[in-house]
């Protein structure tokens, strides 16, 4: 698969985007949630959270915003999409696994 970046981070307060574009990160303002389209480019809307109340798969991720670049980590293993996406975003880039 072709690298890819998303190219705008916004960080938000209080409520989500109802509606998100291709390229886009929304990072919650305590990085404690992120929101953002499968990059595979199959419309999926992917919401994760580093909470440890909410724990998906087994998995916390580690949200990190530095000088406008996020990174998130271990890697996102979108088994429950039909694509079957498996990456990590590291500033701002997809590395796919």
């Amino acid at each position: 698969m072709k690298r890819l970046e998303y190219n705008k981070v916004t960080v938000y307060d209080k409520t989500f985007k109802s509606t998100l574009t291709q390229g886009e990160l929304m990072l919650g303002q305590d990085k404690g949630i992120i929101q953002f389209l499968c990059p595979c480019g199959c419309g999926k809307e992917i919401y994760l959270t580093s909470k440890e109340w909410c724990n998906v798969q087994g998995k916390n991720w580690q949200i990190v915003l530095k000088d406008g670049k996020v990174t998130l980590w271990p890697s996102v293993n979108a088994t429950g999409f039909p694509c079957k996406s498996h990456f990590w975003i590291r500033d701002n880039k997809v590395v796919w696994v």
